[in-house]
């Protein structure tokens, strides 16, 4: 039994790149990039490659978010880690019995320790020699990257190209530093951070609109000198947004306004006696009913409740500690996870004034993100996700990537009926496929490959949106992207 799939080397790549071709060849590989090893006449290769840290017998000490295959600040070997004995990891021989070897080097070196196996057959001329040591420079080894040509490992260790197969993510805004992405109708709405007025050293800030095409690129609002906005939320035919200002004195505050979605001019929501809000946390996380909710930490955690039409604010409730995370208005209720997700998931009615909130469970999500759904709770993971009852108790890993070549921690999305999204907790440089999944859990499926640093991610009707930043070798790259469900 064999994989019929064929494998060339892949010139200009950090160290050296395994792809698969309809015609591969390796005709023009230059000497340096091919692969000092005794695949056989046949060209059949197994690969093996086990990350390990500390000693030997410690394995279960690896840490997940650590790369695969590249040049990184941890090894200068393009294969990543060294084994402990200072030898590289990363292993290619000739063989004839794949499923064999997997099972053999699953069994012997792979408890408690994360290995990626690879078989294939090698294109004519990617060979230098008929046998001896690997050397660094001709390492066999997949770059890391996880993109369109990269494999993914699959069941019983072999390589599985799904990302060939898909459909790309489609750039709807190239370079803009965009934040705080909201989808609104036909519409995504957006703080453009370079956008506004220079003020001192950056810029104030504006808020702009664009079609989720990418057509009707438009600025709504351009905060003036000494103003800055922070963040925004939206409704059909409103953008919200919290603007800092410098008050009599010298103190900064922030306050709420409102500009139509359709153009026109601002409008201030805050009441004009209102004391305004922290700067540096606060967050402006829903908009339901003629009502805009505030989170904000000025010595006191508090969650506000205020009126758009007069501003009249109310405190829905107020606790000790540090800034409130993960808000979230989910049908009667706000959910929340207390300084910074340490001590606990909490829950209090949207509608309460003054009201203690009640801990929901004994469990918590740390610093990950936390997704209410209408059947659980869902946590991001080091090692994938987990999901809790609703009443906070019997954690479980629902997506669990232990053995997964591309192993990462991933944060989940808001749901998306009965699915969710693994969004992956990854660099700029360094890629990991996003993931669906039910949220009862079971199999996944990749939806696209090689996301590099994510946030905003956002589901709709028929499509997914998120904001991302790339460096693919020269400078980060921030931009919009959509992808169909």
């Amino acid at each position: 039994m064999w994989p019929s799939t064929v494998w060339a080397i892949a010139n200009n790549t950090p160290g050296v790149r395994m792809v698969r071709s309809s015609t591969p060849s390796c005709a023009n590989a230059t000497a340096p990039n091919k692969v000092k090893a005794n695949v056989g006449a046949d060209r059949r290769f197994f690969i093996a490659s086990t990350i390990f840290v500390g000693t030997a017998g410690n394995c279960k000490s690896v840490n997940p978010m650590l790369p695969w295959g590249r040049r990184d600040a941890h090894d200068n070997r393009v294969t990543g880690l060294k084994h402990p004995s200072g030898k590289p990891s990363t292993r290619i021989a000739a063989a004839r019995d794949c499923p064999g070897i997997v099972a053999a080097m699953r069994k012997r070196t792979c408890r408690g320790c994360f290995c990626f196996m690879l078989c294939g057959v090698l294109a004519a001329g990617c060979e230098s020699g008929p046998t001896g040591p690997v050397s660094d420079a001709g390492m066999l080894t997949n770059d890391g990257g996880g993109g369109a040509d990269a494999p993914v490992a699959g069941d019983a260790g072999l390589a599985s190209l799904a990302c060939t197969a898909l459909v790309s993510p489609t750039t709807v805004l190239e370079s803009a530093n965009a934040w705080a992405l909201h989808v609104s109708g036909d519409d995504l709405v957006f703080i453009d951070r370079d956008g506004g007025e220079m003020d001192l050293l950056s810029r104030t800030g504006a808020i702009r609109k664009v079609g989720k095409d990418g057509s009707g690129d438009a600025v709504l609002y351009v905060a003036p000198k000494g103003k800055r906005v922070l963040t925004l939320n939206t409704d059909a035919t409103q953008v919200y947004f919290l603007l800092s200002e410098v008050l009599t004195g010298g103190s900064t505050k922030a306050f709420l306004y409102s500009v139509p979605k359709a153009g026109g001019p601002s409008t201030r929501i805050s009441a004009a006696m209102a004391k305004g809000y922290n700067t540096e946390n606060s967050q402006l996380f829903a908009v339901n009913g003629g009502a805009l909710y505030v989170a904000s930490s000025d010595g006191k955690q508090r969650i506000y409740r205020v009126a758009v039409a007069d501003g009249a604010e109310a405190v829905v409730t107020e606790r000790d500690g540090t800034i409130n995370t993960n808000l979230q208005l989910f049908k009667d209720d706000v959910w929340f996870t207390g300084s910074q997700g340490i001590d606990g998931i909490f829950k209090v009615p949207a509608g309460a004034v003054m009201t203690l909130p009640a801990r929901v469970g004994t469990s918590t999500c740390g610093a990950f993100r936390v997704v209410v759904t209408d059947t659980a709770i869902l946590c991001g993971d080091p090692l994938g996700i987990r999901a809790l009852t609703l009443s906070g108790e019997n954690p479980r890993l629902i997506l669990d990537l232990i053995d997964d070549k591309q192993v990462s921690a991933n944060n989940p999305s808001p749901a998306d009926i009965s699915n969710y999204y693994a969004v992956p907790v990854a660099s700029p440089k360094i890629g990991r496929p996003l993931r669906r999944q039910a949220i009862s859990g079971g199999a996944f499926t990749v939806v696209a490959c090689d996301r590099r640093a994510i946030r905003d991610f956002t589901v709709s009707a028929r499509e997914l949106f998120w904001i991302e930043t790339r460096n693919d070798g020269m400078a980060d790259k921030i931009s919009v992207f959509k992808l169909p469900k």
